[in-house]
């Protein structure tokens, strides 16, 4: 059987566009470079032929791709949408509700704009344990320490560094909630200081956009209804919320109610979440673990990806 990969994509940047500051995305020329090598390498299939592939036990003939875009941003209409419709494209985008209604910035966002604004990731990591107690801050290196030695790769941040990984984990799902919201909204009035109503227009994609996308042939799946929470530490009630929530969103926009897909936020889900997406009659799932489909008896709810820095990688050893 030929293999399929699908692949992960976020930020796409053009380069006479300094609106995204230093948040790392690759650049539109890459992109399209990309596109090039994927048209002449692969069939580069939609997420519906992906979904009929499982269906029906088809085993494709010629290595395929999918390729995916998380967390909704407003590049990815601005740039990514014509490029795809040009070259005949379907892509599969995920974005959440929150951000699709204009409601506020993603956690996710506010801890990539806080990045920037520190050269020397250790002087952000000093500043988030300033909130704590010499009691706290030992817990917290203990709880880090557990994940290092157990396996960060679990977090797909294999580009990071220890400093940025240790930033991340605390302020994405280390940290209580409460406690961690405050300590963002704290960091970010200080550093980033960015007006977040003009913010969010310029910076995420909105649902009339994302409703043009897909009466174009754009696939569209769910990330949740805000992205902020780690399913698998969620109560089975709160997930059903969230992928119920998200579901019905999605198809008042126009998503096609038999082909719902979902990409799991921070990729974390837990087996309570496989039994509601099978209740909710959802074809495929999305994670962040890394990898390729080389055959159809692969749980379908809990594919991995590839991400675009190894595309790069395959396309720089095949020139």
């Amino acid at each position: 059987m030929a293999i399929t990969k699908i692949i992960t994509y976020h930020f796409i940047k053009d380069k006479k566009d300094s609106f995204y500051d230093k948040i790392v995305g690759l650049k539109k020329s890459e992109f399209i470079r990309q596109i090039n090598f994927l048209k002449k390498e692969y069939s580069v299939i939609s997420m519906e032929e992906l979904i009929y592939n499982f269906s029906n036990k088809i085993i494709p003939k010629k290595k395929c791709a999918v390729l995916t875009f998380d967390d909704g941003y407003k590049c990815h209409y601005d740039i990514v949408y014509p490029i795809l419709k040009k070259e005949k494209i379907s892509g599969a985008f995920y974005p959440t509700k929150f951000t699709l209604e204009q409601k506020g910035l993603l956690s996710v966002n506010k801890i990539h704009l806080l990045l920037t604004k520190f050269k020397n990731k250790k002087k952000l990591k000093l500043e988030i344990f300033d909130f704590f107690s010499e009691k706290e801050i030992l817990f917290y290196h203990k709880k880090l320490n557990e994940i290092f030695l157990k396996d960060s790769r679990k977090h797909t941040m294999f580009y990071d560094d220890k400093d940025t990984l240790t930033c991340k984990f605390l302020l994405q799902y280390l940290i209580p909630e409460l406690k961690r919201n405050k300590i963002m909204n704290s960091l970010y009035k200080t550093h980033v200081k960015k007006n977040q109503k003009n913010f969010i227009k310029k910076f995420y994609l909105n649902k009339n956009q994302a409703q043009e996308m897909m009466q174009n042939g754009m696939h569209f799946g769910s990330h949740g209804n805000n992205h902020d929470y780690w399913w698998e530490y969620l109560s089975e009630k709160k997930q059903k919320k969230e992928i119920k929530d998200s579901k019905e969103y999605l198809i008042k926009l126009g998503a096609k109610k038999d082909n719902f897909t979902i990409c799991y936020p921070w990729g974390s889900y837990n087996n309570s979440t496989i039994k509601i997406l099978k209740r909710y009659e959802c074809k495929i799932g999305l994670t962040t673990k890394p990898g390729i489909i080389k055959n159809l008896k692969i749980n379908s709810l809990t594919l991995p990806r590839v991400d675009t820095n190894e595309i790069k990688k395959e396309y720089i050893k095949k020139n």
